[in-house]
């Protein structure tokens, strides 16, 4: 891997769309809410055929792999659960799990929600959560990518008001698995930890590239 590529990756990254902040409402009414979320559970990976790819790929003049892609097809419509609490209001709640992954992140190649709605992305012991993305990152190409969470069980969660203005549209399209600590490459390289940016690639970064350093960044 290059310096260019690397740095190159890096840029993307700092220039991202940052996420507006919040609590996920599940939180403030987890009462009305069930304590177990439903989980979907990604393929096992195969660790050490990866690495010994990564081994031969070594010094060539392609971007770093640190994770490894499982193209899904997820909805609020196939997967996970809703919840309608007393004032009309929804949450969507669906739990992702790759054994024994560093992190995870996730992409969406539909992305379409109304004002008031909310998106968040956290790990399942609450410990760290991106979000919220809103109205404000939707992006004409209808895509989202959601940078790194650590550990190996994850929560998306998306609210959406009592009476909004169109039924918001999501559709999660990959969730890259970390067999590498993504984490620990960019507190070395930078000198500095996540710092929680939604990020939204050219395009032909954003479903050109599988599997890459650019994964990182949530292209």
């Amino acid at each position: 891997m290059t310096l260019t590529l690397l740095f190159a990756a890096i840029g993307f990254w700092a220039s991202a769309q940052i996420s507006h902040g919040g609590t996920p409402p599940s939180f403030t009414y987890a009462n009305q809410l069930s304590k177990n979320v439903s989980f979907v559970e990604m393929p096992l990976v195969n660790v050490d055929a990866l690495l010994q790819e990564d081994n031969l790929n070594e010094g060539k003049d392609i971007p770093y792999r640190f994770g490894f892609n499982h193209m899904v097809n997820l909805t609020p419509q196939n997967s996970g659960e809703w919840t309608t609490l007393k004032k009309g209001d929804k949450i969507w709640r669906l739990g992702i799990k790759c054994t024994d992954a560093y992190s995870i992140n996730i992409a969406l190649d539909k992305f379409n929600i109304p004002a008031g709605a909310q998106l968040f992305v956290y790990s399942a012991d609450r410990s760290y959560v991106l979000g919220s993305f809103t109205e404000a990152n939707v992006q004409p190409h209808g895509e989202l990518g959601i940078d790194l969470v650590p550990g190996q069980e994850i929560i998306v969660e998306y609210y959406e008001p009592a009476k909004p203005a169109f039924k918001g549209e999501l559709s999660i399209f990959r969730v890259t698995h970390a067999y590498r600590d993504a984490f620990k490459i960019a507190k070395d390289l930078t000198g500095s930890g996540n710092c929680h940016n939604n990020v939204i690639c050219p395009v032909g970064l954003r479903l050109g590239r599988s599997n890459t350093l650019c994964s990182y960044y949530g292209c």
